[in-house]
């Protein structure tokens, strides 16, 4: 597509920020019309007869309609989401984050649907829980709203410094390895719920985590609230040292 491009970069006290937190936001990374247009080919990536999507909230082969469809590597159906001021601007921001060179870094494309009303709250989970045991990752998820995410619409929240306490134990939602979505074993004590942090972005704007900062969100949106994500990355590695029994990791496939 044509659109007017706009370069975004981030801070030394972001990058900062970040390091402690585990999370950032970036109030604008690209602009309306490519929010516009990205919105048309998610709606086509999920109208009901594709099968490129599935439900993470239900098992397999649910009837009715779904409570948290997504769709993962949606640009191997639609090639030109790739070239995208979103996509230029997350790989810029994503290589000071992780102190990497950005021709070194890989990415790939997840995109998530709340229905309005049925659509599901995401539980507290790290990012992390869903991805192969037997690699150490150094990555960041760089993820976009194409309508205004705030308090009432199923926005993120986040862990702060949860990032550096390591793998928690994950189960399957409800412990029924036949759904795809993970949930932390243990609740959040309420010392945690209380520093938990609400980030509202108005579409087109975006925030970055480290894939074990905690994070979820709270609410059933009243309204639609779509959202895109590249998982940027430098190449994982095998891990000799795996800090982790990622038990529930045989019934994910990613």
């Amino acid at each position: 597509m044509t659109t007017t491009d706009i370069a975004v970069d981030i801070t030394d006290e972001q990058v900062a920020f970040f390091a402690t937190n585990g999370w950032l936001a970036v109030e604008r990374i690209t602009t309306d019309e490519e929010v516009a247009w990205i919105g048309e080919i998610f709606d086509q990536l999920f109208e009901p007869d594709r099968p490129v999507h599935f439900d993470v909230m239900r098992p397999a082969g649910s009837e009715g309609p779904d409570l948290f469809p997504q769709t993962l590597f949606p640009e191997l159906h639609h090639p030109e989401l790739r070239d995208t001021t979103y996509v230029r601007n997350a790989r810029r921001i994503a290589a000071r984050l992780l102190g990497e060179d950005e021709a070194d870094l890989t990415n790939w494309g997840h995109m998530l649907d709340k229905p309005p009303r049925r659509g599901y709250a995401a539980p507290w989970h790290q990012d992390e829980a869903y991805w192969d045991a037997g690699q150490r990752y150094h990555a960041v998820g760089a993820w976009m709203p194409l309508d205004d995410a705030d308090l009432d619409n199923g926005c993120m929240w986040f862990l702060p410094g949860s990032h550096r306490d390591g793998l928690r134990p994950h189960r399957h939602l409800h412990g029924d390895e036949s759904i795809h979505g993970l949930e932390l074993v243990d609740e959040l004590s309420e010392a945690e719920e209380q520093t938990a942090v609400a980030v509202p972005l108005e579409a087109g704007g975006a925030s970055f985590h480290h894939p074990r900062t905690t994070c979820g969100s709270t609410r059933r949106p009243p309204s639609t609230s779509h959202w895109i994500a590249s998982v940027i990355s430098s190449s994982p590695r095998p891990d000799g040292l795996i800090d982790r029994a990622a038990s529930w990791i045989s019934g994910v496939n990613m």
